[in-house]
């Protein structure tokens, strides 16, 4: 499944945030990297949004301040935390 949500900011009262839950495999740290990083794309599709690896930066930075990534990895029994901001 995939939720998504509008959501009050409970650090900012007067600001709103989206909210996107999953319930995919995880990622392990090196792929959150890449996820996060500029310039990199899966590239499995020339159709796809994002297909020159910009696709979840220019979102976020597009529709808000920062993205904040929490993933559970249950095969690896990793969980990792990354935050990308230009606040």
């Amino acid at each position: 499944y995939v939720k998504m949500d509008v959501l009050p900011n409970p650090l900012k009262r007067d600001e709103m945030m989206f909210s996107m839950e999953d319930d995919g495999p995880g990622m392990e740290i090196l792929k959150v990297h890449k996820c996060l990083s500029f310039g990199y794309s899966m590239g499995k599709d020339a159709r796809a949004i994002g297909k020159h690896g910009n696709g979840l930066k220019s979102s976020t930075m597009r529709l808000g301040q920062a993205a904040l990534v929490l993933t559970h990895h249950a095969e690896l029994g990793t969980a990792s935390v990354a935050l990308l901001s230009y606040e």
